[in-house]
Order: structure tokens, then C-alpha cells, then sequence
């Protein structure tokens, strides 16, 4: 675990260059009222994604707030009143006419024309129930933000957020589905600056450790990150952890990517949310949204639930998107690197006039430029008894994978005493009992 340990504190950092994350609370939330004092934060919202709003309902006053972020802090765009549920207190169960609360996404948006008109000029559903409601026994549904046709008075939903329509179709233009947060609460707490940095920087340390366990800890080291009450899907963890060490056996890396992170809390849960991805050879593959629900206890973090988000559908379970992604990358990148290696031989083997060597590398079956493989071969120890010297290079290839017929193109440098030239090479490649060889052969001046 020390070596795990260090491994963390790396990755913290990697992470924390990857977010583009500054850990100073001075940057995060330097924002001061008029008197000089900073001014405090709603503890809801830890950390805004770039270009990312974040919206409140305080249901004690009846009110929603807009917050948004530069590079001050976190700052109260503008408010406006709003009508929640009818009987006070947390959303249990359906029918009870109450608004709960938590942090949950809008998950599609509705205009008018597709509305009854007592939600107004605009609707949002929420991802209400979410994981934590559910393993909580709490059931109801359809909790949208929308406008409505009637007088807003307080306290006057079925456990909507109802708002006058002018406020909604405002709120509309900051607003976006699959990544807008809308923390409810009963009354906004709020809390100093450095108190949420230090939130902040506690969780994102967490989040490197469960990110550096993925890419190279074990199974023990990535359950240790999980509450004991709680067991993620692990089914994947096999095939990811042969993966894993199928590409190390190849001088190749895992990379597990995060970008637009969001933290948000709730009490004593906080809700990372973010897009994730995965990394091989210099290509990624998008996972989706990652939702990690985190229970805070005792001074350490604990996952307390673990999914995938897709909009409008819900949350998934399936969090083996890692290993079946990894599959994908790895035989993509494996199978380009068995079809360069043998280009690059015929590359060597043309350099060094190595014509029997050459020549072994096209099918019998070739033909280009009104060749077939006999006469191209011909016109090459032509060409090679004419020059002193040969030399050519092939960067930048892109590989078009196939399982019987591939095409591969890079650009070509060849020089041949004074002569040199530059240009895009193709090759089509064929299977012909389980090797590679060129069928077809194409070449276009720079």
C-alpha cells in the first residue's frame, strides 16, 4: 500500500494537470465582497466544470438560484422565486407532494408545443430517482423544472420546481441536459473559501487514487476505495487486468481520461461527475458520463456507487465499458503494429537492395502501374543497380484494419543519390496463409 501510496500522489498530479485544476484556494474562489472580507460559497457546489452553470433550489425560501464560474471562483449569476412541492420536508414516495433533495442532472428538455400548458413555456426532467434514492427505498418520479400557466404561489407543486415562464426561458440559456447540476436542498449552506478548497482538493486526491488503481493497482487496492457496504460490478477486472499486462508486454499503457469534472455535495455525499475515457497508443475511446456517488466518514472517502450516466435514459451498472473499450484499443493498436512492422522490413529491405527480401513481401497475385509482381520486381533491380545508394523512410502511418484486407498509408521519403522525393504511400494488404502481403501499390507526389 506505500507503493500504491506514491503511486496516488502521482497521479494527483497528472490528474490535476489533465482538469487543468489549480489546487490553490486562491485561485479557486478569490472573489471578495465590498468590504475586502471573502465572500462565502455555497458548500454544494465544490467544483463548476469550464462553461458548466449550476442550479439551486432552496426550498425554504422558495427560490432558485443560477450560480456560474470564472477564473475568481464561483459566483450568484441571479435568482428568481420559484414553487415547490406542497407538503414540506424530503421526497419519500410517490404522491406525497414533495420535492427532494439531493444533486440531480436534467436529463432532456421539452418546449411548449409537447407540454400541457401547466408547465409552461418549457420543461426539464430531472434524473430524479437517482442510485442514492433508490437504495434508499425512495420511488416517485417526473420531478422537472418547468414553467406554468398559473399564478406562482410557495408551496404549490406535486414536488416540481415550477417557476413564471419569463424565469424559465431565461434559466434556458445557461442551462444544458447531460451536464447541468440541480442541487435541492431545504436551505442553502454556505461556508468559507478555504473550507471548500480543502473539500476540493480531498476529493480530487481520492479521484486519483481511484484512477491510479484502475490503470495499475490491483483488485485489492481498487475494492479498497469502496465502501465494505457496497460492491461495484467487477466482472470486467479479469479480462482488464490480462489487457493490462498484454500491452505492457508491448511497451504500451492504459491512460484513463477525465475531462469536464464536477463535484458537487449533499450533506455528507458528494457527486463526481465527469466524462471519461480511455487511452492506448496515442488513441481514446469516449466511456460516457461517470457518476461516483462518495460518502465521507471518519476523515476518508468512500464510494458508495458507481455508474455510468446516458441521457435521457438513467444511470447503467455496466462499468465493464473499461474493460470492453480496452479490448477494442489494444487489438486496434496491436493489429496496426503487426501491419507496420512488416512495411517497414520491406522499406529496410528496399534501402538495402535486398531484392529476394523485397520481393518476398508481395503476393503473387500483385499488380499496379500495369505490373504484375514478376515485372515490378524486374523494374526494381533495374532501379536498384542504377543508384549508388537507397534509402527510404516512412512516417505518419495510418492503418485501415481488416481481417483478410488492410490498407496502409504514411508518408514516404525516398532519396537515391541526388534524387529525393516525398509523397503519400499506399498499400493494400492481403492475408495469404496468416501473413501479410502487398496486393496493391500506389503512390501520389507531394
Amino acid at each position: 500500500m506505500e507503493r500504491f501510496g506514491r503511486v496516488a500522489g502521482i497521479c494527483l498530479v497528472l490528474v490535476g494537470v489533465l482538469l487543468g485544476v489549480n489546487y490553490t484556494a486562491k485561485t479557486a474562489f478569490a472573489a471578495k465582497d465590498t468590504s475586502g472580507a471573502p465572500v462565502k460559497r455555497p458548500e454544494a457546489l465544490i467544483l463548476l466544470p469550464k462553461n458548466i452553470n449550476a442550479v439551486m433550489v432552496e426550498k425554504s425560501t422558495q427560490q432558485v438560484f443560477l450560480y456560474s464560474s470564472n477564473n475568481e471562483g464561483v459566483y450568484e449569476r441571479f435568482k428568481f422565486p420559484c414553487s415547490t412541492g406542497a407538503t414540506a420536508g424530503n421526497k419519500l414516495k410517490s404522491g406525497d407532494k414533495k420535492t427532494p433533495e439531493g444533486v440531480y442532472f436534467l436529463t432532456d428538455e421539452y418546449e411548449d408545443r409537447y407540454l400541457s400548458p401547466v408547465y409552461g413555456k418549457k420543461a426539464f426532467p430531472t434524473d430524479y430517482p437517482n442510485f442514492l434514492d433508490r437504495q434508499e427505498g425512495k420511488n416517485g418520479n417526473a420531478i422537472w423544472l418547468h414553467g406554468t400557466n398559473k399564478q406562482l404561489k410557495p408551496m404549490d407543486s406535486n414536488g416540481c420546481i415550477a417557476m413564471n415562464d419569463k424565469d424559465i426561458l431565461r434559466l434556458t440559456k445557461f442551462v444544458s441536459t447531460g451536464a447541468t447540476p440541480v442541487v435541492m436542498v431545504d436551505s442553502i449552506s454556505y461556508a468559507a473559501p478555504e473550507r471548500i478548497d480543502q473539500e476540493r482538493r480531498g476529493m480530487l486526491s481520492f479521484v486519483s487514487a481511484w484512477v491510479g488503481a484502475i490503470e495499475s493497482g490491483t483488485y485489492q487496492e481498487y475494492l479498497s476505495l469502496y465502501d465494505p457496504g457496497y460492491l461495484p460490478n467487477i466482472q470486467w477486472w479479469n479480462q482488464w487486468w490480462k489487457l493490462r499486462k498484454q500491452a505492457a508486454g508491448e511497451d504500451l499503457k492504459f491512460r484513463i481520461s477525465m475531462d469536464s469534472p464536477g463535484i458537487y455535495k449533499e450533506k455528507n455525499v458528494f457527486v463526481l461527475f465527469l466524462d471519461m475515457g480511455i487511452e492506448l497508443g496515442g488513441k481514446r475511446v469516449a466511456l460516457g458520463k461517470r457518476k461516483l456517488f462518495v460518502h465521507k466518514a471518519d476523515g476518508g472517502y468512500r464510494i458508495t456507487g458507481d455508474l455510468f450516466q446516458t441521457f435521457p435514459k438513467g444511470e447503467v451498472g455496466n462499468t465493464g465499458l473499461i474493460a470492453s473499450a480496452a479490448k477494442k484499443l489494444y487489438l486496434e493498436i496491436s493489429l496496426g503494429r503487426t501491419l507496420q512492422k512488416p512495411v517497414e522490413a520491406w522499406l529496410a529491405a528496399w534501402s538495402s537492395k535486398d531484392l529476394k527480401a523485397y520481393a518476398d513481401f508481395y503476393s503473387p497475385r500483385f499488380f499496379s502501374d500495369g505490373m504484375n509482381k514478376s515485372r515490378w520486381v524486374a523494374r526494381k533491380r533495374r532501379l536498384a543497380k542504377k543508384y549508388n545508394s537507397i534509402k527510404v523512410v516512412g512516417r505518419n502511418f495510418k492503418i485501415d484494419k481488416g481481417e483478410k484486407r488492410s490498407v496502409v498509408t504514411f508518408l514516404q521519403d525516398y532519396r537515391a543519390n541526388n534524387f529525393r522525393e516525398t509523397g503519400l504511400k499506399k498499400l493494400v494488404l492481403i492475408q495469404e496463409e496468416g501473413v501479410w502481403k502487398i496486393y496493391r501499390e500506389s503512390w501520389k507526389k507531394n
